[in-house]
């Protein structure tokens, strides 16, 4: 164990630090890019490179400009990447979904914007964009089945409170009936049962809201 301990310390010795990073950067599966205020493309990983022949079939390249990759779709993004690059520029770290369409496959983007810092100065932002489609549409159905259960749920409910309406009538015929009667058992029993009726349908008012 010491002995792989050591080996692994000597590996990363033997590495400059841009090594490490390059090698860190290509072993994830999302998209990364460091790129310049004006949208130039300082930086991108294997998995950008592969995205570019897939989706684009462009062979990246240092220098290229961000826009007219992020452009090369049917989806006007890049009024909004602009939007971000600024934002990104002033300080702001944060994170954006967008669905981008594909020819006739839509996919679900979540990407991140941090900006890269040197001697108190914005240089550079790192964008990373990890594909969440599969996410969505599980959010989305999961949306959807909620949304039929709980119209199933009022359903009830309403049946609920018409069948409520209905003993509630018949409770006052039979209470005004038993207050004239001098059956005291009777009257407390239906009042009892008024109330509890009454309770009921407050209850089933706030479960409908």
């Amino acid at each position: 164990m010491a002995a792989k301990k050591i080996n692994s310390i000597e590996l990363a010795n033997s590495l400059t630090v841009e090594q490490l990073l390059t090698a860190a950067f290509n072993s994830t599966d999302s998209v990364r890019f460091i790129v310049a205020e004006d949208g130039t493309i300082l930086y991108f990983n294997r998995k950008a490179y592969e995205n570019g022949l897939l989706f684009h079939n462009k062979k990246l390249e240092k220098g290229d400009s961000l826009f007219d990759y992020a452009g090369d779709t049917t989806n006007d993004v890049q009024k909004a990447l602009l939007h971000d690059l600024q934002r990104t520029f002033k300080g702001e770290t944060f994170r954006m979904e967008t669905e981008i369409q594909f020819g006739k496959e839509l996919k679900w983007f979540e990407t991140e914007y941090v900006p890269i810092f040197h001697k108190l100065k914005i240089v550079a932002a790192s964008i990373t964009i990890y594909e969440v489609t599969e996410r969505k549409q599980n959010e989305h159905t999961k949306a959807h089945v909620l949304s039929v259960m709980q119209k199933a749920y009022k359903d009830k409910l309403l049946k609920t409170d018409a069948m409520l309406d209905l003993i509630d009538k018949r409770a006052k015929m039979i209470l005004n009936q038993s207050g004239k009667s001098s059956d005291t058992a009777i009257t407390k029993n239906m009042k009892s049962l008024y109330t509890a009726i009454l309770a009921l349908r407050n209850k089933i008012a706030v479960w409908q809201k």
